[in-house]
């Protein structure tokens, strides 16, 4: 008995180090392990981020599936100034639904269309149409996949929980069972239409209906399992329109062109409103939201407890890991040395609040700046204008590189690369040079880039999704 336990044990000591070299050997080859993209940017912190590495030497076009319609977004453009606030060239801010956003498992590719109405299953292998799934009115956000099932939001009203093998309906809820229907972009809709996405975690289901100011939205979470009634929020005032997100404790609703708005997760209840610009930009890091581009392309983070702003960054997209941000500009992609950034824009905003007091009290020395109490400020004022400029130097220096970038659409993390999308093509960027080691045709702008399983997804506004692989 003795002897048996022991073989067991050795066999046991025998695979786990076989895994552990395994998977040494994988990292270490550059292959890495592969990873789903089951939503949205890939969590529900809509960080863009993926630990697994792409082949791109062995990278190449595997299939397109062209949509017979492009997609129909519910928002055309903004106008081209803002007279009130004299801003030209105003950035877009409802860019929800301007391509057909992919979510990825191991051997399908899952996303809603605002053409036709219909959720579809690709094939990953080849693009071929595995299912369809018909909703009532356009489907406007990307599927969310959790433990074998597709869960879709559309203007119909209705959150549709589907089997992600055979495209199923396991179960569908209404969050607003008295609502009715009224034309909306040529279509009927509901007056309470989803519009949030639904994000899924810990077996339940959350979801934004509503985004009239006539009629009140609601914020939701129910059972992910059938579908049942957790709790249930009147969110009056609001017009939820954007990717929820989320963190351990709280919910982000996108509040369409105006500011995100804090929720506590457990119950719905509203905590507070953050800062910003608006826009559908957004995502969670380090307990801070920092959401855009806002009418400029100024991307704005906040720390969702406090309220307190601590950056503002000229972009329209960004992504933040532990030590690094890549800022995504119209022309440019530029890494940031994150916590050295921080710490200047703390020192600057300090020495800032102490200037202005002290050029406050200069003033109000009116014809008496002559006297030794304003020479002495004067000479304050000019140091710590001095101590500014210094700062504004460093940060400028705290970029370890930045580079000319024509692919302003879309931005991912996929290993040690960033994939960047443009009109009619897509990058790959290395993280640590900033220099383009591998591009590739598309057709139409490449508003969304996904990765999974060694494979890149490329959605474009023309409704053509393009597979790349090894």
């Amino acid at each position: 008995m003795t002897n048996c336990w022991w073989n067991q044990f050795k066999n046991m000591c025998f695979i786990i180090n076989y895994l552990v070299v395994l998977i040494a050997f994988l990292m270490s080859s550059g292959l890495g392990i592969a990873d789903t993209w089951p939503t949205y940017r890939h969590d529900s912190a809509r960080s863009g981020i993926t630990s697994e590495n792409v082949d791109l030497v062995a990278l190449k076009l595997l299939w397109i599936y062209q949509s017979k319609f492009p997609p129909q977004p519910a928002w055309l453009g903004p106008a081209r100034r803002d007279g009130w606030h004299k801003v030209d060239n105003l950035k877009p801010k409802m860019i929800f639904d301007w391509a057909f956003h992919v979510v990825m498992d191991e051997k399908s590719v899952y996303f809603g269309s605002s053409a036709d109405d219909q959720v579809y299953c690709l094939d990953a292998e080849d693009g071929k149409v595995r299912w369809k799934f018909f909703a009532e009115a356009p489907i406007r956000f990307a599927p969310t996949i959790y433990r074998g099932n597709v869960y879709v939001g559309a203007d119909d009203g209705l959150v549709y929980c589907i089997s992600a093998e055979a495209g199923r309906e396991i179960w569908r809820y209404e969050a607003d069972p008295d609502s009715y229907r009224l034309p909306g972009n040529g279509r009927m809709i509901s007056v309470s239409p989803i519009r949030s996405g639904v994000l899924v975690g810990e077996d339940v289901a959350y979801f934004c209906a509503g985004i009239f100011s006539f009629n009140n939205a609601l914020l939701c979470a129910v059972d992910a399992q059938n579908g049942y009634l957790i709790w249930q929020e009147k969110i009056s005032g609001f017009s939820p329109q954007g990717y929820l997100l989320s963190s351990t404790e709280q919910l982000y609703v996108q509040n369409s062109r105006g500011n995100p708005f804090v929720f506590k997760k457990s119950d719905g209840r509203y905590l507070h409103t953050l800062g910003g610009g608006g826009g559908t930009f957004a995502l969670i890091s380090d307990n801070t939201l920092i959401s855009g581009p806002g009418n400029t392309g100024q991307m704005n983070a906040f720390k969702v407890n406090t309220k307190t702003q601590v950056a503002t960054f000229k972009g329209n997209q960004m992504i933040v890991t532990p030590g690094v941000s890549y800022l995504h500009t119209d022309d440019s992609l530029s890494a940031l040395d994150r916590y050295l950034y921080l710490d200047l824009i703390k020192e600057r905003s300090s020495l800032t609040m102490k200037r202005d007091v002290v050029n406050k009290e200069f003033l109000v020395l009116g014809e008496d700046i002559d006297t030794p109490r304003g020479r002495e400020l004067r000479g304050r004022l000019e140091d710590l204008n001095h101590e500014i400029l210094k700062i504004n130097q460093a940060i400028q220096d705290c970029q370890p590189w930045k580079v000319a970038c024509s692919h302003p659409y879309s931005l991912i993390l996929a290993g040690n690369i960033l994939l960047a999308g443009g009109q009619d093509s897509v990058i790959a960027v290395a993280t640590e040079t900033g220099k383009t080691v591998w591009n590739a045709g598309v057709n139409g702008r490449a508003l969304e880039i996904a990765v999974s399983n060694g494979r890149v997804v490329v959605s474009t506004d023309k409704g053509t999704i393009h597979c790349f692989g090894g």
